[in-house]
Parts: structure tokens; sequence; C-alpha cells
């Protein structure tokens, strides 16, 4: 009989022995990655079903379990909110990638949300699927209507001796030639860079300076403290990457990009910006628009509150 798969990943974790008094058996006490393990079992069919090969059951298991370990405020929003966590988790599946820091494909964040019930908000801590920069750069390249794909920062220094220059217009032309060694200078933008296979399509270039990317993130992600002016997560451990990812899908929002995931990864994107600027639209949907720093007291909303039926979570 073939082993069954979380078996083989539950094989990779360790578990503590405790021994049970004389004339009794030792019994093992699960790990927190056999809990983990145990917690996705009544998932296996589907996330399976989900991955369709694009990545092997039980590498995908591993990466959940090794990002949990990681992670105590992980921990922590998967004991209170177990459907985000499998929501998260099931997202990750859909697209086919793994969640491993060093790889940056996707990750699984804890942060703080806001939920309307019985009249008023009330905080949970939740987890949410995030891909990082690498994870869309292999998913569009796997799409094959992309022959390049690139995001990359600009230095003051490449600035000013001309070795980068943007035209738009009639005549557009588009250069970069980085400075590879000695001084550059800080960095004062980035920019994100798509080239369609298709010739006829010209290339798409967009650009934000540090200061409008650290705007865009102070305004939009949800693990931004805004008490603490710091971020959690990817942000705050790795801001380079989630610059170059959030040119990269401003460039996308722009390409004539055929393919179904792209485009919901897109879409997404597009309808989290949306919550942060509607607040009457987080009234309806029983969401907080913007992401809640701990500790911080948020009056219940002046408009109508969710429409009867509306389908809630505690």
């Amino acid at each position: 009989m073939e082993t069954n798969a979380i078996s083989k990943a539950a094989a990779k974790t360790t578990t503590t022995a405790v021994t049970k008094p004389a004339g009794g058996q030792v019994a093992k006490k699960p790990t927190l990655s056999d809990q983990i393990l145990t917690m996705m079992m009544p998932q296996e069919k589907s996330l399976k079903e989900t991955l369709r090969g694009k990545v092997e059951y039980t590498t995908f298991c591993r990466s959940v379990c090794n990002t949990v370990l990681e992670d105590p405020k992980l921990q922590q929003a998967i004991k209170a909110s177990p459907k985000s966590f499998f929501d998260a988790v099931r997202k990750g599946a859909e697209y086919g990638l793994e969640f491993n820091k060093t790889l940056g494909y996707a990750y699984l964040i804890p942060f703080n949300n806001k939920r309307y019930k019985d009249g008023q908000w009330e905080k949970t801590l939740e987890v949410q699927f995030q891909p990082g920069y690498r994870g869309i750069r292999k998913l569009l390249l796997d799409t094959k209507e992309v022959k390049l794909i690139d995001a990359q920062p600009v230095y003051e220094k490449e600035v000013s001796e001309g070795k980068f220059k943007l035209v738009r217009g009639i005549n557009p032309e588009f250069k970069h030639e980085p400075i590879c060694f000695g001084d550059r200078g800080p960095i004062v933008g980035y920019y994100g860079l798509v080239v369609m296979i298709d010739p006829t399509v010209p290339p798409i270039v967009e650009t934000m300076s540090r200061q409008e990317v650290e705007k865009f993130a102070q305004q939009y992600s949800k693990t931004y403290n805004k008490e603490k002016n710091t971020f959690s997560g990817p942000w705050g451990s790795d801001f380079d990457s989630m610059a170059k990812k959030t040119l990269m899908l401003k460039a996308m929002k722009n390409a004539p990009i055929k393919n179904e995931f792209i485009n919901t990864i897109v879409a997404e994107d597009e309808a989290d910006r949306e919550d942060g600027l509607i607040k009457a639209e987080a009234a309806v949907n029983s969401i907080s628009p913007s992401p809640i720093a701990d500790g911080e007291d948020e009056p219940p909303p002046q408009e109508e509150p969710p429409i009867e039926g509306e389908a809630q979570e505690a």
C-alpha cells in the first residue's frame, strides 16, 4: 500500500517521547508539526486536487509546517482563526507556490483584523496568503506569454550620471545601466518591467520613488503598525523584495496577459487597495477597511450596519 503523503511529511518532524509508569508503553507527545499535519489531514484530498502536480504534496505540507514553526504570532493566528489559515493555505495550493522565506514564493501573514458582530467591531487575529516577488515572477514566466519580467531598485548616482532614463510618448525609450561596483548612493526609486512575447506590444515600464513605495506600504499593508511606525511580515524583513513586487504588479496591470491566475492576482491586489480606501464597503462586508495596530481602538462605524443575512465570521 502506498504510504500516505501526510505520514511522509510527519516523518520529517520530531516527536517528544514521554515514558509512562513501569509496565506501560511509551506514549508520544505530538509536536507542533504533528498537530499542524493532523489539522491538514482532512484537507489532503482537496489540496492534492488543487495542487494538480504543480508542487509535490509532501513538499507543500512541509513548507507550511516550517513556516508556522518559525513564527509564534502565526501560531497564535491559527489558533484564533483556523478558517483563515486553511483559506490561506488553499490559496497557496491554487497558485502552486510553496511557503518558503528563502525562495520568497509566498508567505502566510498573521495580521490584526476587525469584524463587525452584534453591532460593534471586534478585533481578531487572522492569517492571510500573500504571493512574493519571486512567486509572481515564476507564475508570470510559466504563462509563456511573457518574454521578460523584471523589477529593480534605482540608485542616486545611476540617475545623476544618466544611467537610468525613461522617456514616454511617441518615441519611448527606456534604459538602465546599473552601477554594479563602488558607491551607488542610496536607493531613490524602483521600476517594474514587463516585455511580452508578442513583438507588437511595446515594453511596459512603471516607476515609483522610494518615498512613494513607503507611503504605499503604510497605506495598504495589513502588517503596518501606525502607532510604532513599523512593519511586521515581509515588508519589515525584506522591504526591497516587496517594493519589487509592488512595481511588478503595477506593470502587470497594464500588460495584455490572458492567464487566469495572473489576472486573479492583479484583481485581488486591486481589491485589497480598494478595501483600504472605501470605509462604507467595510460596513457592508463586515470587514475592517484598514490594518488595525495592536492596542488601537476604533469607534463603531457611522454607516449602516451589515445587511441582515450577510455572511459574518466570528
